[in-house]
């Protein structure tokens, strides 16, 4: 009973250390390339830029609206006074 444990020891122990062998380059490879990666640069002016570009963008066309919607009020405060006056005659 006990040499079976020996046995199911010995393999296992062959099996991961094959696959250690097999498997410890890639892992090498990876840990390396984690260790002297490069820090990323921040994007942060672009981003403002893009920031300040929108802004812009949104209060001129905040101003199309108003401009549209004051024109509009004016277009029917004229024609119900030409409609008044009409009715007057």
């Amino acid at each position: 009973m006990v040499h079976t444990y020996y046995l199911i020891i010995i393999i296992l122990t062959g099996i991961a250390s094959s696959m250690v062998t097999m498997y410890l380059p890639t892992l090498k490879r990876v840990f390396k390339r984690l260790l002297t990666r490069k820090p990323k640069k921040t994007t942060t002016p672009a981003v403002n830029q893009i920031c300040i570009d929108l802004n812009a963008r949104v209060t001129k066309l905040e101003k199309q609206v108003n401009r549209r919607a004051m024109n509009y009020r004016q277009s029917v405060r004229e024609e119900v006074k030409l409609y008044l006056e009409q009715l007057k005659k």
